[in-house]
C-alpha cells in the first residue's frame, strides 16, 4: 500500500504470525522509511518487531494505513486503535497507548498481573544464571586447567596473513553506510542534550556547542549540575521520549 505524505495512524502486520505494530507518525511515508531503514540495519527500538524481522524476512511483513488525520488527535486515535485490535497483548506495541502515556491510567488488576509477569520473569532469570554458573565451575568449565601452554591459543600467531581481517577492505560504500548508522542519534557513545530556554535538541553536546558557539565540556557539566549556565543557556540531558519524539517528527 502506497502511503502519503500525511499525518495519520499506520500499521505494520506480520503475515506468518498475525500479529502487528502500530504506530503514528506526522508523516507516514517517511516513518515507513524510517521503520525499514532500522529494521535492515537491524537496530529498531522496538525489539519485538526486529526479532519477528529478522526471523521472517521483509517480505512477510506488510504495511497499511488505519486512517489519516489531523496531528492534534494522533495521540488519542492511536491509543483507540491499539486497544482496538488488542495490540499490547497480541501485537509487537510495547504499550496500551504507543509513544504517549497520556491520558491512559492503569486499573489495579492491571498493575498486579504486570507485578507478577515480572518478578517471574526476575526469579526465571535469576535461576537461569545459577543453573549456569554451577554447570560453568570447576571440571564442569571447558576451560578447565587449560591456562599458559595448555590453553589451545597458547602462542598461536595472530599476526599478518594470520589475521581474520587480512588484506580484507571495507568498500567506499559500506564505510559511507557505517558513517550514517552513526551520525546525530545513532551514535551511541554520545548523549543528546536539551536547551531549556530554547527547547532545542540536539543529537551531542558537541553538536549543540556549534549552534551555541560554546564549549562542549561546560554544556556536559550544566547536564551534570556541575555548572549553571552554558552561552547563557540552561541545559539538560534530554530523555528518550524526547529523542524518540524528535526522530519520529523529523
Amino acid at each position: 500500500m502506497d502511503f502519503e505524505h500525511k499525518s495519520g495512524i499506520y500499521m505494520c502486520t506480520c503475515k506468518t504470525t498475525g500479529k502487528a505494530y502500530m504506530g503514528l507518525s506526522n508523516d507516514v511515508k517517511l516513518r515507513k522509511t524510517q521503520h525499514l531503514s532500522e529494521l535492515r540495519y537491524n537496530y529498531h527500538y522496538n525489539k519485538y518487531l526486529q526479532h519477528a524481522f529478522n526471523k521472517y524476512g521483509e517480505n512477510d511483513f506488510t504495511w497499511t494505513i488505519l486512517e489519516y488525520c489531523d496531528e492534534s488527535i494522533l495521540s488519542g486515535r492511536e491509543i483507540y486503535w491499539i486497544n482496538y485490535y488488542n495490540m499490547f497483548a497480541d501485537g509487537y506495541n510495547a504499550n496500551m497507548c504507543g509513544i504517549h502515556n497520556r491520558g491512559y491510567e492503569r486499573t489495579p488488576e492491571y498493575r498486579e498481573a504486570l507485578s507478577k509477569i515480572l518478578k517471574e520473569s526476575w526469579a526465571n532469570d535469576i535461576n537461569r544464571h545459577k543453573n549456569l554458573s554451577k554447570r560453568m565451575r570447576g571440571k564442569s568449565n571447558p576451560m578447565y586447567g587449560k591456562t599458559g601452554k595448555l590453553n589451545p591459543a597458547y602462542g598461536a600467531d595472530r599476526s599478518g596473513a594470520n589475521c581474520g581481517m587480512y588484506g580484507k577492505k571495507h568498500t567506499e560504500h559500506a564505510k559511507e553506510l557505517n558513517r550514517q548508522k552513526h551520525l546525530g542519534f545513532n551514535n551511541k557513545m554520545s548523549k543528546a542534550v536539551l536547551c531549556i530556554e530554547t527547547n532545542e535538541l540536539f543529537a551531542s553536546q558537541l553538536e549543540a556547542s556549534r549552534a551555541k558557539n560554546c564549549d562542549n565540556t561546560t554544556i556536559n557539566k550544566c547536564c551534570k549540575g556541575v555548572k549553571k549556565t552554558c552561552g547563557g543557556y540552561h541545559w539538560r540531558y534530554a530523555t528518550e521520549e524526547e529523542i524518540l519524539k524528535y526522530t519520529q517528527n523529523a
